[in-house]
């Protein structure tokens, strides 16, 4: 120990010292019993640890403490050879008395007590080293007995804090309490498993350990601190006993999963399972050594008994590059967040009865391209395909009420997805930086946040079919004129905000009656009775589409910028003669269109159609007047 960054003053009349002054970082702050021979008996009124500053070792000579020597807010850990005079200490400072000595190994420093029980006080826990192939940290084993006298029973608060390199800890079946803070900031701690009935596990015990997966407590738990797992996203718990015992309340704050019931782990065909008593399974990791299509089991074999396969852990196949292709059973209710998270799947169906899907369960799977999703689920997941930079296509079921913060930021050839008429809000960026050309917000959207439809260059339209939807002021953010469609007066209060925010960045149609779709064709319908054709579901579309003359008793006059934009089924288009104005770009990118049948009135306007659609033949018609007065028409 190194009682560094320690100030003193010598007090004559005691022929003692005080301690004046710390300037330690350190967590953990050790008093000598003596300097230069004398006691160290106290602190002066003046004295204030720092912020840092969570533990206290008194030396030998010392027994009280002050209150005051904590800043406003913070919380302190005492360890005294004495009983201290002074017992009105409040609950930030945690007292623990009758300390016979100080033990240090090489990584950790226990505290031996008068009850011949000994406390991880403190770790000493710097380099990081190489545990097994290709991995580096520490593997730290705490014994059973100290000198084959004291018996190790906690892991006291602040003990393995910002040990940073800690990447896995043995620990003894003897351990009763995990102090506050013990596991804090653990950076690379990647499971943790208690073989015995716990006492006590305190609050924030594993907090922001963003590597810690599995908590594995085999035995029961009396008390249950709160928010165990602060910020420890990756995190599940694996509880042997049955029901969550005397917990405090706010045990579980951020929602982590709890599976109780635990009976073992199971690897099978490199999955890891976690398997409970009443004969279900949970995926909690893979091994999977080979670029593989993984078929996934419905059911698991274990002791001859079967278990059913229900649920995806948090990051069970995170970053997991040998993943390219995936079948999911219907036995699978639950994903839990970024499960898939970095694989190279292309495509994924989901289990069409699912009850649950976790935050960023696909982000940065940088070669998905499509998704089918489950159709009881009311919430797309913040962060839930983020960054999947070839998702082109995803399917939304019709029940949906709200796009969370993120969920398809940064899909930059998304641009073909539906939103359901359920849908009532989009968070903030949930479509930010997407390749959709047409947005269809229907009569239930009630607000549209900051910056949710932002930086998307190819937007050429939305439609806003309820008028007091509230829009933040920088839900849209185009350098090019977007077209607004609202159904509602005239003067409504939507049309005006819009007006105000953007001015001549957009421009607003309020004659909308209604859009419809058919055989995947979108038309959008105003009160003039004419029909515009404003995009296109290309999941439904006909290989052969042909545009409607006339639907609904409105007559099609029009095909709007990029109305077909990135379709991947058209093959042929017709377009009817009723049509007057085909605007550019309306057949971008469809790179398997053949053939549009056009009327020969636009047979010079053909340029700025069909950038990067290749080999597309332009079928002209026209019509002739035959000798007997007959009509008929003529291909060019």
């Amino acid at each position: 120990m190194k009682f560094i960054d320690l100030k003193f003053e010598e007090n004559e009349t005691k022929n003692a010292f005080i301690v004046t002054r710390c300037l330690s970082e350190n967590k953990c702050i050790y008093i000598p019993d003596e300097i230069a021979g004398k006691p160290v008996i106290g602190f002066s009124s003046t004295f204030k640890l720092n912020d840092y500053n969570k533990v206290i070792v008194l030396g030998k000579h010392m027994d009280s403490i002050s209150d005051d020597i904590l800043n406003e807010g913070n919380e302190l850990t005492v360890y005294s050879y004495n009983d201290l005079k002074d017992n009105s200490h409040t609950e930030d400072i945690t007292i623990r008395a009758n300390l016979e000595s100080i033990y240090e190994d090489m990584d950790v420093i226990f505290g031996l007590f008068g009850d011949k029980t000994a406390y991880v006080i403190d770790n000493q826990i710097v380099d990081s080293m190489k545990i097994g192939f290709g991995t580096w940290g520490r593997l730290i084993v705490i014994p059973t007995m100290i000198n084959d006298e004291y018996k190790v029973v906690g892991i006291g608060n602040h003990a393995f804090s910002n040990a940073i390199n800690l990447k896995k800890i043995l620990l003894p079946e003897t351990i009763k309490w995990i102090g506050k803070f013990a596991f804090e900031n653990c950076y690379k701690l990647e499971d943790i498993a208690l073989n015995s009935d716990i006492l006590c596990i305190d609050d924030f015990s594993f907090s922001r350990c963003h590597h810690l997966g599995r908590v594995e407590i085999n035995g029961n738990v009396e008390y249950m601190g709160k928010n165990i797992l602060n910020d420890s996203f990756r995190s599940y718990l694996l509880f042997n006993q049955l029901d969550t015992g005397n917990f405090n309340n706010n045990w579980n704050l951020q929602n982590r999963p709890v599976y109780y019931g635990f009976v073992e782990l199971l690897s099978r065909n490199e999955l890891i399972y976690a398997l409970f008593n009443d004969f279900t399974a949970v995926i909690i990791s893979n091994q999977l050594s080979k670029h593989t299509f993984l078929e996934l089991p419905e059911r698991v074999v274990y002791m001859n008994q079967e278990y059913l396969v229900k649920e995806i852990a948090p990051y069970a196949f995170y970053k997991c590059v040998n993943l390219f292709q995936i079948e999911i059973p219907f036995s699978i209710s639950k994903i839990h967040a970024y499960a898939f998270s970095g694989t190279l799947l292309r495509e994924v169906t989901l289990p069409h009865h699912m009850e649950y899907i976790g935050e960023g369960i696909f982000a940065n799977s940088i070669l998905l391209e499509s998704i089918v999703m489950p159709i009881n689920i009311e919430f797309i997941p913040k962060n839930f395909s983020n960054n999947c930079q070839s998702l082109h296509s995803v399917t939304l079921p019709d029940n949906v009420k709200v796009i969370c913060e993120s969920a398809f930021q940064g899909c930059s050839k998304l641009t073909n997805m539906s939103l359901p008429s359920s849908l009532e809000v989009l968070e903030s960026m949930c479509l930010y930086d997407t390749d959709l050309p047409l947005i269809i917000l229907g009569q239930n959207v009630k607000k549209v946040e900051d910056l949710a439809l932002a930086c998307n260059n190819t937007l050429e339209s939305i439609v806003f079919m309820n008028s007091n939807c509230i829009i933040g002021e920088n839900s849209l953010s185009s350098d090019r004129l977007i077209k607004i469609y609202i159904a509602g007066p005239e003067e409504n209060h939507l049309a005006l905000v819009l007006h105000r925010t953007y001015g001549k960045k957009i421009n607003i149609f309020t004659e909308v009656e209604k859009t419809i779709v058919d055989h995947g064709i979108i038309y959008l319908l105003n009160e003039f009775g004419a029909a515009i054709v404003i995009g296109h579901q290309d999941e439904s579309l006909n290989e052969n589409a042909v545009i409607k003359a006339q639907i609904e008793g409105n007559n099609t006059i029009k095909v709007d910028r990029k109305a077909f934009y990135n379709s991947r089924r058209l093959k042929n288009l017709y377009i009817p003669d009723g049509v007057t104005e085909l605007n550019p770009y309306f057949i971008q990118n469809c790179y398997n269109l053949q053939k549009v049948s056009i009327p020969d009135s636009f047979k010079h306007t053909l340029a700025s159609w069909y950038p990067g659609s290749h080999q597309v033949k332009i079928e002209i018609r026209s019509k002739k007047v035959t000798n007997d007065n007959k009509e008929i028409e003529v291909v060019s």
